[in-house]
């Protein structure tokens, strides 16, 4: 914790100063905005390392030995500190949706595919569980169902191939490829 807290205060003092350090999860216009400030303060920082060439600036050199020998911080540290350090970590990486870059042939992530890592961090970190996310569990199933529809509908005819049959997508797209291969659903 940070010096000043390290004094003898009341829990309530405490547990404000640490409160900041996490989204509201009640209607909160000013820690709302404190929350997107940081994330637009993050996106301008990595902002700020892009350029004609398809990294983030240029990479720090690593010591793993180092950060083994670092330990835990003794302190807390405020968000915008965090923040700043996490820039850091992105220098040197690849920018895979740059065009002069071939990194991987994984295409960039989308902004809705983005705000929906951020919804599912925000609201539900048991996300895979569908009595707390029953319509993210839904929209799974879509997402896991589409290959199989992709793959047995060549042309969109309702043809089914035979590899799409056989492919263990998950249980979803197991079901899709047996049903929609007999033509029923």
């Amino acid at each position: 914790m940070p010096k000043k807290l390290q004094e003898r205060q009341h829990f309530s003092e405490i547990l404000e100063y640490l409160k900041k350090a996490f989204p509201s999860p009640v209607s909160n216009p000013v820690m709302d905005g404190y929350f997107v400030h940081t994330l637009f303060r993050f996106l301008d920082r990595v902002d700020d390392l892009k350029s004609a060439a398809p990294v983030l600036g240029r990479g720090l050199p690593g010591s793993y030995r180092q950060v083994l020998e670092e330990g835990f911080p003794e302190e807390m540290r405020s968000v915008e500190e965090v923040t700043a350090e996490l820039v850091d970590f992105c220098r040197g990486m690849p920018v895979w949706g740059h065009p002069n870059s071939q990194v991987n042939v994984i295409p960039p992530a989308t902004i809705s595919s983005i705000t929906a890592v951020m919804a599912a961090a925000l609201l539900n970190p048991n996300i895979i569980w569908d009595e707390y996310a029953a319509r993210f569990a839904e929209a799974e199933i879509q997402a896991v169902a589409m290959p199989t529809w992709w793959a047995t509908t060549p042309g969109g005819q309702g043809g089914c191939s035979p590899s799409a049959a056989r492919a263990p997508f998950s249980t979803a797209s197991n079901w899709g490829s047996k049903n929609i291969c007999k033509g029923g659903a």
